[in-house]
């Protein structure tokens, strides 16, 4: 079952197994620019599962939403990064109440736990959050930007406020051959950030898959949501 709705301002895809009446354990949060949240969804679900699917439409403001605190553009011709995720959050914490309201309603139970998702920035903003609000308790990061600048001093330097029962991480194996400098940091980033989270207890995997990062996005994301799926 798929509901989409605006939700303080952003267009928010709620799915829900067609078996789950009463079955509901877990909301996953998945933060980005999926316009193909129909095919993740049709790819990640499977029989008895008992999480739903909240898909965000954050392309409004990629660079801006997802991003912990300001920091110059990657590329000539391209904008900064604004830094603004703390106001995202506030937003995702209303866009949850709602969203939550109605998965009751279309399964008959409440939500009792929340994971949070995403790929690229977004992947980014889901370790981040983890830092900043302790709504969730599971994570995924794929092909996560954890390059952006100074984030693993940030990282060492504050506590988390939720150690994750789950944290996935996974990388194209590829990535850390980017021409631009900043993005080419992004495999030994990800590899600090996997013994950050080791270290804090969390049960946490790492994977490499062939390619770059602009390579089977859809795959690499439901690799990440099983992990961290009922």
């Amino acid at each position: 079952m798929k509901e989409t709705h605006i939700i303080a301002g952003k267009t928010v895809n709620i799915f829900v197994p067609s078996s789950s009446k009463g079955n509901i354990s877990r909301a996953i949060y998945l933060n980005g620019g999926y316009e193909d949240a129909d095919k993740i969804w049709e790819a990640f679900s499977y029989e008895e599962m008992k999480s739903a699917l909240i898909a965000i439409d954050v392309t409004d403001e990629w660079n801006a939403a997802l991003t912990p605190y300001p920091a110059p553009r990657l590329f000539k011709g391209g904008e900064d990064f604004a830094g603004r995720a703390d106001s995202y959050s506030n937003s995702l914490m209303r866009i949850m109440l709602t969203a939550e309201e109605r998965i009751s309603e279309m399964t008959g139970v409440k939500v009792k736990a929340r994971a949070i998702a995403g790929y690229s920035l977004a992947g980014l903003f889901a370790v981040y959050s983890f830092y900043k609000i302790d709504a969730f308790d599971r994570l995924a990061s794929m092909s996560g930007s954890l390059w952006f600048d100074g984030f693993i001093e940030f990282m060492r330097e504050n506590k988390l406020k939720k150690v994750p029962e789950k944290a996935y991480f996974s990388l194209g194996d590829r990535e850390k051959k980017a021409r631009n400098k900043r993005m080419a940091s992004v495999e030994d980033c990800t590899v600090q950030a996997v013994e950050i989270f080791k270290e804090a207890g969390a049960e946490t995997l790492f994977e490499l898959n062939a390619g770059g990062h602009f390579d089977g996005e859809i795959e690499r994301i439901v690799k990440g949501l099983r992990f961290i799926a009922d």
